[in-house]
């Protein structure tokens, strides 16, 4: 690890904020925090994404220093490495959100990191899949670690696009979240595509 910016990411550093237990993440809770949320409110969500993030790109990151070498090494990985680290000094050294004015300032910091973030899929795959080239996957066993990226990337653009969506209010909506949908009603419409 090194100096991103003006902060010094090293493993104490990572491994403090990766120890931090997360907050899981529902449907149920984002409408509850998000539901009528003044200024006030969402300076209380700006702390809560703010914190939330931090931990889960840290959890990442290990993630990422724990592999087998040779996927380590692999210019795909170590992009998504050097995307991640920059994206947890940012965040670790944004003073904590406190007021109206720095909301504002926070909601296009992460704008930006969620715009930053939109290659590391296809980056990860190409890695893993370099990587299975050299070693047969099944030794490399990054199953796991795959399905761990791909739920932390879900649940960290969850986060953030509903943290930006309530500043942006729709009719009918809380963040990303269409108050009409009926989780019933949609999978007996694509029910019968699913089947063919």
């Amino acid at each position: 690890m090194g100096t991103v910016g003006a902060i010094q990411v090293d493993d104490a550093l990572v491994h403090r904020w990766a120890e931090q237990p997360i907050d899981r993440l529902t449907i149920a809770r984002m409408l509850a925090s998000g539901e009528n949320a003044s200024p006030e409110k969402l300076v209380v969500i700006a702390q809560h994404v703010h914190r939330e993030l931090t931990v889960r790109l840290a959890r990442r990151l290990l993630d990422l220093q724990t592999l087998p070498y040779v996927v380590v090494i692999d210019p795909s990985i170590q992009k998504v490495f050097a995307l991640y680290e920059k994206a947890f000094a940012t965040l670790v050294g944004h003073p904590k959100v406190v007021n109206v004015s720095q909301d504002a300032a926070f909601v296009e910091l992460v704008k930006g990191l969620v715009a930053e973030g939109v290659e590391v899929v296809p980056w990860l795959a190409k890695g893993v899949r370099e990587a299975s080239r050299k070693v047969p996957a099944r030794q490399l066993n990054l199953d796991r670690f795959v399905s761990d990226m791909l739920m932390s990337r879900i649940s960290r653009r969850v986060i953030a696009e509903q943290y930006v969506a309530l500043h942006e209010q729709r009719d009918g909506y809380i963040g990303v979240i269409c108050r009409e949908t009926s989780p019933a009603a949609a999978a007996r419409r694509v029910a019968p595509e699913a089947q063919a």
